[in-house]
This record gives C-alpha cells, structure tokens and sequence, in this order.
C-alpha cells in the first residue's frame, strides 16, 4: 500500500494486524470489512468510531450478532457498520432536575461545583454503565418504548434488549412487545422511584432496592475508547475512512437560511443561573463587555444551546487588522460572530478553489467587515444581509490578493 510511506514501522505493524484480523481494532481496510463490502456490492463504509475499536470477532452482548451478521446496506448503499454507546438517561434527568430547582430559588445559590455533584450523584440511580451494543439493538430500545407506551426516559439495559429483540443477520430487529411489555411492568415501579430520587437525592437512603446492574469490563464503551489510546491518529483515520461526503450545497445556502425566532426568552434568573454555573465561560470578560462586532452583552448572548441547555459560548479568535503585527489582532467576540466570519471567508475559498494553510479563518476579515452583514437579535442567532455580505467577499478577495505583497504568516496554496 503506497499510503503506508507515511506510517512509521510501529504504525505499520498495527495497520497489517488489522487488515489480517489479528487485532484488537477493525476498521474499512480489513480483509473481514472488505469482503463484507464485496459481499452486498456496497459503494463504501458507513462506520462508527465504536466498531473501529471493538475486535473483529466481537459480539453485540444484546443481540449476540457478530460483525458479519450486523452489517447491511444503508440508503446510499453505503456498508452499515454501527455499533454505539448504549445509556441510561438518568445523567440528563439529574442535569435538568438541578436546572429547575436552581432558577426556582429567590436567590440562586448553585455553582459549577454543585452542578458537578449532581452529575456524579447519578451513579447511584444508574440502572447500567453504559454499554456498546449493535445499532439496530440501540433502536430497538427506543422502537419498543413508543410500541409499549413506557416512559421516554426508560433505557433498557442490553441484558433486557436481549429478551425482547428477535435479531436476525443483517436486518434490523424485530420486537416482541409482549416481552418488552412485562420488563416495563417489572421495571415502572422503580424507574418512578428513581425518578423521585433524581429530584430528592438527599432523601435517597438505604432501602436495599437498587437497580444496579453491572456490565462486564470488556463490554463498556469506555473500555474500547481506552483501546484508542494504542493507535496514532493516523492510525485510526486511516481503520475509520474517509468522512462521508455531503450533498453538494451552493457555497452561500448558510447565510441563507432563515432562523426561527427563539420562542424562549430567558429569564432573570435563569440569566444568573448560567452567570454561576458556567463561571468559567461568563468570567472570560468582564461584566460591563459587549460583543465588539454586534455590541450585544452577555445577557443578551445567553440562550439554549443544541442539547437544550441554556448557555453562553465566546470566542477568543484573529482578525484581520493591518495596524496590528503580522495584520491580525487577537479578541473576544461572541460565538455567532465568530461563526459568520469564518463561514464567509470558507464561502471565499470555495469561491475562488484555493486552501487556505492557517486554520483561523477569521485572521482574514475584519471586526468591521463581519458587522457590515450580520443582523444580531438578542437571544438569538444571527441572520444575514447577504448583498452586504457579497460586499465583503469582494474585499476578502482583493485581500487574499494582496496578501504575496504583505509581510504576513498567511499562507495560502
């Protein structure tokens, strides 16, 4: 393989143990993966990090499929190899439980130290440690759940996966909503309890009725991600392929899209919530700081982030100043500011088919260019007057130009 001239002997030595199967890894150049692939003629790999650091003989514990027998098409005909991280929701309950009673308070009195108790609390109402388990056996739990009506938060372990799955090679599973019924049945009572737990945990006690069930060592998730650790980088980019190509969109459909309106304005206290427990992020600046490019203050940037959690995001980024040494300066701006810049400058790029060296894409526009074309609202993300921003593409080129003439580190190619 001529891409292995890069590879130091060591990183060799690992790669040939998993083209020959004589590895604790799997990955898209094996001889069981490629012959998989010729197998259902698929066009290429659609491969999650998991299966990349589980054996090649390993056995979905739920199911008890191997790899072979786990593998189908996908809708692109790409070879679907997934196995995932299986959880017990209880993590998330716990976080939103202490969001609630925190902002309930007159005054809040939470912090990141109390938030990270919470958090470490929820072992004690965990069913199971979380678990790597095959994709269709991941679905199959949420599948079963909305057929029985059982509470969106159960998790069913992959020991009680296993009793109401009905698996069969390279299908997705069926269920057996009698038996899936009778272990919610089993469970509902003390999944409530910990529910109440979850809200009270102080009033947990010794009542000898714990859920725990422990998973063997070699079937945790976190015992394969360890097993990242003896492989290089390089290494693993190579066993996980290539990232699958996106459909083609044109370079400017980002600045595009409308944003809906945030329907949630937060309140006072949620305000101070974030203020206490995301200290860290709040203290970056000071309290009288606003955006230098939308001049919106930290309230004002406080809103939910895509897990639904209410926070605040700043970036510490260059941007392009020919007053400054090497043209570029050094500031905080918030997150959605940061994003608009550096998308357009990436919108330039694909403009003009060219790479740009330096990752700090926004060292390219400046403060002012990047005001010129967002509309900021508070609370919210930003939208776009996009024939502004064709403006600006227009001075990012003719400074991409001129770059050769300027003193700079930018390196393009």
């Amino acid at each position: 393989m001529k891409e292995l001239e890069q590879f130091s002997e060591y990183e060799i030595e690992k790669i040939h143990g998993v083209v020959c199967g004589d590895s604790l890894f799997d990955g898209v150049i094996s001889e069981q993966s490629q012959r998989l692939k010729n197998e259902f003629n698929a066009i290429g790999f659609n491969i999650t990090r998991l299966w990349v650091l589980t054996p090649q003989n390993w056995v979905c514990p739920a199911c008890g499929r191997s790899k072979s027998q786990i593998v189908k098409l996908d809708q692109h005909q790409n070879l679907w190899c997934w196995i995932v991280e299986h959880h017990d929701h209880m993590k998330e309950i716990i976080k939103q439980k202490f969001f609630e009673i925190s902002v309930a308070q007159h005054k809040i009195v939470a912090d990141s130290d109390a938030e990270a108790f919470a958090i470490r609390s929820c072992s004690m109402i965990l069913a199971f440690d979380n678990v790597a388990i095959c994709g269709d056996c991941n679905s199959a739990d949420a599948n079963a759940k909305k057929l029985i009506s059982a509470h969106p938060d159960f998790s069913f372990s992959s020991f009680e996966i296993a009793d109401f799955v009905i698996a069969k090679p390279n299908l997705p599973h069926s269920i057996n909503i009698e038996n899936a019924q009778r272990i919610w049945e089993a469970n509902k009572s003390t999944f409530e309890l910990r529910l109440k737990i979850a809200e009270r945990i102080a009033h947990y006690g010794a009542t000898n009725k714990h859920w725990y069930q422990n998973v063997p060592l070699t079937q945790r998730a976190d015992y394969f991600h360890r097993q990242r650790d003896l492989l290089s980088g390089r290494v693993f980019d190579l066993l996980i392929g290539p990232k699958r190509e996106q459909p083609i969109k044109h370079h400017s459909e980002w600045r595009k899209i409308k944003n809906i309106e945030g329907r949630d304005k937060p309140a006072a206290n949620v305000v101070a919530h974030v203020k206490s427990v995301r200290a860290k992020a709040w203290k970056q600046v000071d309290e009288s700081w606003c955006c230098p490019i939308c001049n919106r203050s930290k309230e004002q940037l406080v809103r939910k982030n895509n897990k639904g959690e209410w926070s605040i995001l700043l970036r510490n980024s260059y941007f392009w100043n020919s007053n400054s040494p090497y043209c570029k300066e050094r500031l905080y701006v918030c997150n959605d500011c940061f994003l608009a810049g550096q998308k357009l400058v990436q919108e330039t790029f694909k403009i003009i088919e060219k790479e740009y060296v330096n990752s700090a894409f926004t060292a390219l526009i400046t403060t002012k260019e990047v005001a010129m074309f967002v509309l900021p609202k508070a609370n919210n993300r930003h939208t776009y007057d996009n024939n502004n921003a064709d403006t600006v593409i227009e001075l990012i080129l003719s400074r991409i130009e001129s770059l050769p003439k300027l003193k700079t580190n930018l390196q393009i190619t």
